[in-house]
Parts: structure tokens; C-alpha cells; sequence
């Protein structure tokens, strides 16, 4: 039954083609352990985040087409995995309260993402205050903020179905915005973004419109899903120094 439940998910992932297979193999590897080792719960708060990514995915007209690799799902969720086995060898709660804010942290950052766009007015630079552009890196909007704060919030609601603690349904709650404005701050300060030779626009793409571009900003080596990483290694680090 664990097997077959934890199969679902990821399987309608490469069925509408937002994974390919090793991604599905990896995701599905990691939520049976989940499922398996932990219980159903901590399962849901998972499967929510890949649900809404995938919804986000479809909704995004640039990401219409993306089919995430590995690499992506590394980025995203090996944080959350490794608190998860540190949870079942040390035996402490600690790491399943970082676990879930982890990914209170990549769920409020793909709301703010996908859905901080649909607000009326434009974003302002984090940094200057000065008015940008929608889906700029460290643009930010009231309802960015408001979306990454309620991404939290259902990772919180979904931690509460079996532990509620208000201490820890706060921190997580909280740990969501702090991962979003992370995430938005290393992809302003250090991620790498080219120029297209042909079209001139600037981008987060190696490639655009078949021809390399030209690196204008930020470091080769940084690109999103290392922006991804560190975002989530921050709110680990964050979470685990708060719970000391």
C-alpha cells in the first residue's frame, strides 16, 4: 500500500510531463521513505509542495514547458531529506520541525513566484526600493509577501495534524517568508544572469533562443537550483540554531 500510495504523485508528474523518469525515480524513492519511515503526514506536507509546484509549472507561460531533472529536485528537496534522516537516526523531533520548514520555505518561495506576478502594481527592488519589473530577481510585492507567508502557513496547518505546538507552527509559519526572501536576495546578489545574443533580453537560461548568452551578472557556478540549495540550507541552519 506505501508503495503503491507514494507511487501516485511523481507517476502524475511524468504522466503530464513536468518530471522525467530519474526525477520520478527519486521522488518517489524519497517519499516511500518518508511515507514508510515517518508516517502519512509528513508525506502530505511533501506531495502539497510537488502538487503546487506542478500546478505552478502549468500555469507559468515560461515554465509551460519545463521538464525538471534531477538537478531540480535535488535543489529543492535534498534540505528536507537530510533532515528526515537525521531525524531517524538521532531520534530528535528537532529535524521534523526543520523538515517541514524547509519546505515551508520552497512552497511560499513558488507561490511568491508563480502568483506575486498577478499583483496589480510593480514590485520594488528589496535593495533600492526603486520599482522593477514583474519576475525580476529580488522584486518583491505585498502580495509576494503575503502569498510566501501563507505557503508557510499550510506547511504549519499540515505539521499541526499530528504535533501542534505553537512555538514550532509559528517557526515554520515564519521559516516560509524567510525562505522566500532568501531566495529572492541570492538570486538578486549572486545568481548568474546572461544576455541573449539575439533578442538582448536577460535571463536565467545558459541558452536563449538557441545561442549561448553572454554572463552580465552574479557567478557562473550559481544558478537557480544553487540559489535553491542555499536558500534552503539557510532556513535549515536558521531553524536548527532557533531550536537549540
Amino acid at each position: 500500500m506505501v508503495i503503491f500510495l507514494s507511487f501516485i504523485i511523481p507517476f502524475y508528474g511524468l504522466l503530464i510531463k513536468k518530471i522525467n523518469f530519474i526525477s520520478f525515480i527519486l521522488i518517489w524513492l524519497i517519499g516511500f521513505i518518508i511515507f514508510n519511515y515517518l508516517s502519512i503526514i509528513p508525506y502530505l506536507a511533501l506531495i502539497t509542495v510537488l502538487g503546487f509546484a506542478f500546478i505552478s509549472d502549468m500555469l507559468n507561460k515560461s515554465k509551460k514547458d519545463l521538464l525538471r531533472d534531477y538537478k531540480d529536485i535535488l535543489s529543492n528537496v535534498s534540505v528536507s531529506f537530510i533532515a528526515v534522516l537525521l531525524y531517524l537516526y538521532f531520534k530528535d523531533n528537532r529535524f521534523i520541525v526543520i523538515y517541514y520548514a524547509t519546505l515551508a520555505g520552497i512552497l511560499s518561495d513558488v507561490l511568491a513566484g508563480s502568483f506575486g506576478t498577478l499583483s496589480k502594481g510593480k514590485p520594488v527592488n528589496m535593495f533600492t526600493f526603486k520599482k522593477a519589473e514583474k519576475g525580476t530577481s529580488g522584486a518583491i510585492s505585498l502580495l509576494g509577501l503575503y502569498l510566501s507567508l501563507v505557503g508557510g502557513v499550510i506547511i504549519a496547518l499540515i505539521f499541526s495534524l499530528e504535533h501542534f505546538n505553537l512555538k514550532y507552527f509559528i517557526l515554520i509559519s515564519l521559516s516560509g517568508l524567510l525562505g522566500s526572501i532568501m531566495d529572492s536576495s541570492l538570486g538578486a546578489l549572486v545568481e548568474v544572469k546572461y544576455k541573449c545574443t539575439v533578442c538582448n533580453q536577460e535571463t536565467e537560461e545558459k541558452y536563449h533562443c538557441n545561442q549561448k548568452g553572454t554572463i552580465i551578472k552574479g557567478y557562473y557556478f550559481i544558478n537557480n537550483n544553487a540559489v535553491n540549495l542555499l536558500s534552503n540550507i539557510i532556513v535549515f541552519l536558521v531553524c536548527l540554531l532557533v531550536l537549540i
